[in-house]
């Protein structure tokens, strides 16, 4: 494959996704992922991205253990390349407190929570009064 062409996959599944089509989505998600990584590893924006995308299609469709893994490294892979304290950090880490909870794994997705919001406080701010 062309990286042009997982690209494409990715932005494929992504569309579905966001139409509703979880189902359809999976498939170009999960081939999608498989290209990045060969082409461009683990660490990539894109991969990160897509790995995201993933996970969340996974958590619509009911399976909860794969999409905390793919959340998990999402999470690690942007503290790794953008910081703790990074919005897309964050993000991924408010993502992964999330399924953590879906998952009944409530004292983890707490810390998580706590984690993130602090983290959103301190970069962010807390809104307009400030």
């Amino acid at each position: 494959r062309h990286i042009g062409t997982v690209r494409a996959l990715m932005w494929l599944g992504l569309a579905l996704a966001a139409a509703g089509n979880n189902e359809d989505a999976e498939p170009p998600l999960r081939e999608a992922l498989k290209g990045l990584l060969d082409f461009l590893g683990t660490a990539h924006a894109d991969y990160l991205h897509c790995a995201a995308g993933l996970a969340s299609v996974l958590s619509a469709r009911g399976c909860l253990s794969e999409a905390r893994r793919l959340y998990g490294e999402v999470l690690a892979g942007r503290e790794a390349s953008l910081g703790p304290d990074h919005p897309r950090t964050l993000t991924a880490m408010g993502a992964l407190a999330k399924q953590l909870h879906a998952a009944g794994e409530l004292k983890e997705a707490v810390e998580l929570a706590v984690r993130c919001a602090a983290g959103c406080e301190a970069a962010l701010g807390l809104g307009a009064e400030e």
